[in-house]
């Protein structure tokens, strides 16, 4: 790839936002999203923000302008690029941040370099293309422990600051982490029962965090993939998955440094629980009807989601002068186990009834505080085969006893 494939675009403004528990950056990519288009990605021992591993893969200018959203807290970063068509600004001092947010439309400058540099071009760089079509913004969620304000309040870990920081990594650097990373994965109840046993421990608290997070970007990412043939439709463009490297200098590479992201379009609009507020009543129904019909895609992937709800949709104006509807956040959802039998399968799709907590909620809301009409009736798609599930599950309890009873007398 040449380097006017990759023109360099002068970064002039930065945002980030901590969304609950998820770090969120706003890219204007200035390349356009192509499968003719390769890079050299940069060695995944450097890190850098961000490193794109997966399939999707990307062609980045030198340069990007990332931007954010009113209210958040900004920093003006010149990013330093290294190689055709890559930039790389390090992250490993993220919390200088907060000493750079810009107010009033002040701009503020912080510079960050990568470490172990080394060249790009070398004959063993990867080379990796883009997916999906042409994009002008991206979306980039990374699900970092250091700044997932709400889980950490609730585990009691505090703000991340350098100290913890340095514990953890040099627990990491000991290997006295790794047994309770390990049975964090694989023990059930063990974070119960250890919390409930020791002293709260910092290392311990990190640990957990990071296998939360890792924990609520592995269905994201999975039900991105699922749905390919969605993409642009139902759900946005997934442009790349992302490997955010924070091993330090002469460090061991361990995942425990690693933080995960997914890099995806931008939707710009607003969350569905907006909708009457952002839309006319004409509009109304159809929007809803999108959403069923997008609740009822996960089920032709076999996906199940526990947490669908009007939040979890974003609405975006047409070039018809209508509304486009996208599902988005898929941190709770799961698929059809390989051990799981269709009846049981539609048993748990009843139980969890995806589609109510859409169509009934807003039919509700809409009745309730507008006096709208919204015509919903819940589909009986997985229906009558739970109920047989539930069934079969009542006859052999009821066998059950039945031999019990007899048993006993």
């Amino acid at each position: 790839m040449t380097k006017s494939s990759c023109k360099a675009e002068k970064c002039r403004d930065a945002a980030y936002s901590f969304i609950d528990q998820i770090f969120i950056l706003f890219l204007d990519l200035r390349v356009p999203w192509d499968n003719s288009r390769t890079c050299n990605r940069w060695p995944a021992e450097v890190p850098s923000l961000p490193e794109l591993v997966y399939q999707m893969g990307s062609a980045f200018s030198t340069f990007y302008e990332v931007k954010g959203l009113g209210g958040m807290m900004a920093a003006g970063i010149t990013v330093q690029g290294h190689g055709e068509g890559v930039a790389t600004p390090s992250f490993d001092e993220i919390g200088a941040f907060e000493n750079q947010v810009i107010t009033n439309g002040d701009s503020a400058t912080a510079h960050y370099q990568t470490h172990n540099r080394r060249d790009h071009n070398r004959p063993d760089a990867t080379s990796i293309s883009s997916g999906g079509s042409a994009a002008k913004t991206g979306f980039l969620k990374l699900y970092d422990r250091r700044f997932a304000r709400s889980l950490r309040a609730q585990e009691g870990a505090g703000k991340w600051t350098h100290d913890i920081e340095d514990t953890y990594v040099e627990s990491i650097r000991t290997g006295s982490i790794q047994q309770f990373a390990h049975d964090l994965r694989h023990v059930e109840g063990f974070r119960d029962a250890q919390s409930e046993l020791d002293a709260p421990d910092i290392a311990q608290d990190e640990a957990y965090i990071n296998g939360t997070m890792v924990r609520d970007h592995t269905p994201e990412l999975a039900v991105h993939n699922a749905l390919h043939d969605q993409q642009g439709k139902v759900v946005p463009r997934l442009l790349a998955a992302v490997d955010l490297d924070l091993t330090r200098p002469g460090a061991e590479n361990d995942e425990l440094f690693h933080i995960k992201g997914i890099l995806l379009e931008y939707i710009e609009g607003f969350r569905m629980s907006k909708f009457p507020d952002e839309t006319p009543p004409s509009a109304w129904q159809n929007i809803v009807d999108q959403a069923i019909a997008a609740v009822n895609v996960l089920g032709d992937y076999h996906i199940l989601d526990t947490d669908r709800r009007p939040d979890n949709f974003i609405v975006t104006p047409d070039k018809k002068g209508g509304f486009h509807v996208f599902m988005v956040d898929f941190g709770c959802a799961r698929f059809k186990r390989e051990d799981e039998s269709e009846a049981e399968w539609a048993s748990n799709k009843v139980t969890e009834n995806e589609e109510t907590g859409v169509g009934t909620v807003c039919q509700k809301c809409l009745a309730r505080d507008y006096g709208f009409c919204l015509e919903y009736k819940p589909s009986d798609r997985w229906l009558e085969a739970g109920l047989e599930y539930g069934r079969a599950l009542a006859r052999v309890d009821i066998e059950r006893y039945e031999k019990e009873k007899a048993e006993a007398t």
